[in-house]
């Protein structure tokens, strides 16, 4: 489990029940989460960060 890293899955949402498997022969890496049995690598979390980050950004530029 990534115990020091308490975040969400990105699927469920839920805290702590992510485990992380890296693949050594081809340097891949993919997290499990165990409360709803996702798969999902890097690249989906890096998705899920940008298309946020274009809300946040579209936010932050709104008049007050």
């Amino acid at each position: 489990m990534l115990s020091s890293f308490d975040v969400p899955c990105i699927k469920c949402g839920e805290v702590a029940t992510l485990s992380l498997n890296i693949n050594g022969l081809d340097d891949t890496a993919a997290f499990t989460c165990h409360e709803c049995d996702a798969e999902f690598g890097v690249d989906n979390v890096r998705q899920v960060l940008e298309t946020w980050g274009r809300v946040v950004k579209w936010i932050e530029a709104a008049p007050a």
